[in-house]
């Protein structure tokens, strides 16, 4: 991508000083005939430019959310009362990337049930223990089929209240 050439003009650089070739002058690029640790450095270059074109598909991904995502996201309880301490609202890029994958598996439901499921585990009793402790991250929920889970209602009423 685009930082490829650059990585690839330290590896000539090597390659040339390896091989006692004057800058400029032409360097055996065949890994056949290039010294092992050239040959090593190319290696290790292809895996990089592989992981830097892997986390650039990545970040243009995490740029473009579906609206049935965003959606999901706004619903998820973050520090509001009742959960003042305990922050689950993290990971968007990552939790996007699970939906995408459930969605292209085909077993994504649709929004109205994962938004019940949502609002029945918000209501739950597991969610409101020690201020919001247990409340997955999105992307682990998401990751479960967290809509499919069966929830135990609060004791309480106060939590129907409001929503996330």
């Amino acid at each position: 991508m685009s930082r490829s050439p650059y990585y690839l003009g330290i590896l000539m650089d090597v390659a040339r000083a390896l091989q006692g070739v004057e800058p400029g002058q032409p360097v055996a690029t065949d890994p056949e005939y290039l010294p092992e640790k050239v040959r090593r450095l190319r290696e290790d270059l292809i895996v990089a430019r592989k992981k830097l074109e892997l986390r650039e598909r990545r970040s243009a991904v995490d740029t473009h959310y579906s609206p049935d995502f965003e959606t999901f996201w706004a619903a998820w309880p973050d520090s509001r009362p009742p959960f003042t301490n305990n922050t689950r609202k993290r990971g968007k890029g990552a939790a996007f990337r699970r939906w995408e994958t459930k969605r292209k598996q085909g077993v994504l439901p649709p929004l109205t049930v994962v938004m019940r499921a949502l609002e029945s585990a918000y209501c739950s009793k597991a969610w409101h223990e020690d201020d919001g402790q247990y409340i997955p991250m999105p992307e682990t929920w998401v990751s479960q089929h967290g809509w499919d889970d069966v929830y135990e209602p609060a004791s309480s009423g106060r939590y129907r209240e409001g929503g996330g």
